[in-house]
Parts: C-alpha cells; structure tokens; sequence
C-alpha cells in the first residue's frame, strides 16, 4: 500500500512538472544557445568522446575564445541531442525537462530516504519542481549545466544515504557514489561540494557515526581526477576572477 501510495505522489509530481515546464517545448534557441549549437554544428554533429572530453567547453568552430570551463558532460548531451533532433530547438527543450523532472523524482527519493512521509516528501519536491528559480535551468537550453550536474548530486547523495542504510552493501554504494559525483563534477565546477551535502543530508538524518571513511577517500580520489583532467585540456585550469568557473578566488563557484 506505502508503495502504491509513492508511486502515485511520484506521478502526481511528474505531471506537475511537465505541466508547468511543458511550453518550454515551444521556445527557440537564445543567447549562449547560437554559440553552443546552432553555429557549433560541425563539432555536436558528430558524438565524439575525444571531442566532448579533450576540449574546453568554449571552443568551438566558430568561437576561438578560451575559458575554464570544463564541462564535457553538457556537451556530449548536445551532440545525442543533436544526433536526434538535429536543429530543432523543441527536442533540445524536451532534454532539459526530462533532466529536470529526473531531477524532482531524485529530490523525492531521498527525502523518503531520509524518513520524510511520501506526501511530505512530495510536497517538499513538488515546490522545488514548479518554482520560478529554476526557468533558467529548465527553459534554457544552455542552462542545462545545472539540472544535469544536479541530478548527478543528488543521486550521489542518495547513494552515500544509501551506503549508511544497507549493511554489507556499502562498498557497492561508494562505487555509486563516485561515479555520481564524478559526472557531476563533469557538468559542472559547483558539483564539488558533493560531499559536503551526503554529509549534511547524513547528519540530519542521524547517520554521522555510520559515514564510511571510503566515501572521504573516494571523494578525494575523483576531485584529483577531475582536476588533473582539467590541467591537461584547459588553458587555465584555475581562474582568478569569480566569473571563470573554478575561481582561485572563491574556490569552484
């Protein structure tokens, strides 16, 4: 019956979301989204790891800027976005709603996780899905970066929750918890702060004494693999002003 009775909070929290979000679909391409994709087709026309992984998020065809921003994860999107719908904007749309409502069913998760009920849980979810701060993300394309680097963070936390709930299974969760977190980090810089928020979500859910010390070292382990990653494609790996992504001076925000 608690099964039946999230799957029908969960549901009701989809409908919500496409419901608000779902004329997006008719909106066109703005702003960053001529330098990405529309003059960017000779790179997204064709899905290419060594493309998407060895190349600064800003470097296109047609735009020889550089920049700090190592996102590779975004671009790949765009190139399966691309491989799909071509140029048309609405399947682009279709991609950030479906990252976003990804996101809300995650959001909803770990908040049942933690002990909320299910329609606490889905309140709490619901407001996050149809709140006006979050149009950027979902009705931009471009704003992208920050829905999918979320969906990452939040599944990274839910696996480090995870990993404190089942007894003999935490190995099999830190390895979860690493590849979350690691695509996070590759969408975008702020994702860093992961594990901060697994051990915040951890506490309140009063779990501090049963935090696997593997989940410090295997945090440690991908921020060194990201960030070497960073050294050896980017120009300039750390930034010196707050608007260059992983910023010398405000750390990665």
């Amino acid at each position: 019956m608690d099964m039946s009775r999230r799957s029908q909070h969960l549901l009701l929290l989809m409908c919500a979301t496409f419901l608000v979000w779902g004329i997006s679909l008719w909106n066109g391409f703005v702003w960053d989204d001529r330098i990405l994709i529309q003059k960017n087709e000779a790179t997204i026309s064709r899905v290419s790891l060594t493309t998407a992984f060895f190349s600064d998020f800003w470097s296109t065809e047609t735009e020889s800027g550089t920049s700090n921003y190592y996102r590779p994860l975004v671009t790949l999107s765009y190139m399966l976005d691309y491989a799909v719908y071509g140029l048309h904007p609405s399947g682009y749309h279709a991609t950030n709603l479906l990252i976003h409502a990804a996101c809300v069913a995650s959001l909803f998760y770990l908040l049942v996780l933690l002990g909320l009920s299910s329609g606490g849980a889905a309140l709490a979810a619901a407001v996050w899905a149809i709140h006006p701060a979050v149009a950027e993300s979902v009705a931009w394309i471009s704003g992208r970066t920050d829905s999918l680097a979320t969906m990452f963070m939040l599944l990274a936390v839910v696996a480090a929750v995870r990993g404190c709930q089942v007894k003999g299974a935490g190995q099999r969760w830190v390895r979860h918890f690493a590849a979350f977190f690691g695509a996070a980090l590759l969408c975008k810089e702020s994702a860093i702060v992961t594990p901060l928020l697994a051990v915040v979500f951890l506490v309140l859910a009063g779990k501090r004494s049963r935090i696997d010390r593997n989940f410090l070292w295997t945090s440690m382990a991908v921020c060194a693999g990201w960030f070497l990653l960073r050294w050896s494609v980017l120009d300039r790996p750390v930034g010196t002003e707050t608007g260059e992504g992983a910023s010398s001076t405000i750390a990665v925000l």
